[in-house]
């Protein structure tokens, strides 16, 4: 679904989250991330899938 990909990456552009900007893409966690990195982008992540929906 490129249209919801579309809003999704753009929500999350929204949260300060950038990915790959393609929905065939990987995205990795390095050992530079921190807990905390990672709780925050699982919540900014949330926020961007909610938006997305609408």
């Amino acid at each position: 679904d490129t249209e919801f990909f579309g809003r999704y990456f753009n929500a999350l552009l929204d949260e300060g989250v950038f990915i790959a900007p393609s929905q065939f893409e990987a995205g990795f966690v390095s050992a530079v991330h921190t807990d905390e990195d990672v709780e925050a982008t699982i919540e900014k992540t949330f926020h961007a899938l909610k938006k997305a929906k609408k």
